[in-house]
């Protein structure tokens, strides 16, 4: 309740932007911590938009975007070497912070809006991640696609990521993203 009344405040001094959407993702966060899923959901559609990534409503307009993604995420894979890791981590601009909220999304969405919507919201962020270097948002949306991949199911692929994961993380000497990564990939 503390921190709840304390990241409102933050929220109401921050100038819009980046920081402010962060603080707007991290209100969703702790709602979902606290069980309330439908208010992570929206403060954290509400951190996107913030930050002027447009974030369909309706299930009916997630579908066509859900197959776009999915093209980007087979391009990806099958053109590693060209498709990513080819952007400057200075032109990424807030492509980053957005792979971090649609992965946050992603939580949200499973119990809200179901398997479709937190698919899409999935394949996004890990789509805009892979387009950078080796980064703690790849990292985390490595390990993420493993679960993800339970659901297809497709194990390989899941436990494939998950060990990306985990090399980044260990490059990074992240140690909570080791564990996410391990936590996944043990999933």
């Amino acid at each position: 309740e503390e921190a709840a009344r304390w990241l409102e405040e933050a929220r109401a001094l921050a100038p819009p932007g980046d920081l402010a959407a962060e603080i707007e993702s991290t209100i969703g966060e702790l709602a979902f911590k606290r069980g309330d899923v439908r208010t992570a959901g929206e403060s954290i559609e509400r951190a996107l938009r913030m930050i002027g990534t447009r974030v369909p409503r309706r299930t009916i307009l997630i579908v066509p975007l859900l197959l776009r993604e999915l093209v980007v995420q087979l391009l990806h894979t099958v053109l590693p070497a060209w498709l990513i890791g080819r952007r400057s981590l200075e032109a990424a601009g807030s492509d980053l912070l957005a792979s971090r909220f649609h992965g946050r999304l992603g939580y949200a969405w499973w119990f809200e809006r179901g398997k479709i919507a937190t698919l899409w919201t999935h394949v996004r962020s890990l789509n805009l991640a892979e387009r950078y270097a080796p980064t703690a948002e790849l990292a985390r949306a490595y390990s993420e696609h493993a679960p993800a991949m339970m659901l297809v199911p497709w194990h390989r692929r899941g436990v494939r990521y998950a060990q990306r994961s985990h090399s980044i993380t260990v490059r990074l000497g992240d140690l909570h993203g080791q564990g996410r990564a391990l936590h996944f990939w043990g999933a």
